[in-house]
């Protein structure tokens, strides 16, 4: 989660020009960063639970990876919890 608001802070401050620029330097592919990335679109709620370690018990990181619901409420309902 750290991970991905840096990443994300860095390609809108212009650190790396594009997101190839973002791989090369943290030496990992395009396909992990754009994984990474999408946790910046999680609903807010859902964010902290998992920072606070409050996630549903039944969430895996793999859940995470997969593809997500761009709603939050979706996303609430594909993980059994509140997120509005």
């Amino acid at each position: 989660m750290v991970r991905a608001h840096l990443w994300q802070r860095q390609l809108k401050s212009g650190k790396y020009q594009t997101m190839q620029d973002l791989c090369d330097a943290n030496k990992v592919t395009a396909k992990y960063v754009q994984l990474i990335l999408r946790f910046n679109f999680l609903a807010p709620k859902l964010k902290e639970a998992i920072l606070l370690g409050r996630q549903p018990r039944h969430m895996k990181l793999a859940d995470l990876m997969q593809n997500i619901p761009s709603l939050w409420h979706e996303q609430g309902e594909l993980f059994g919890c509140e997120v509005v």
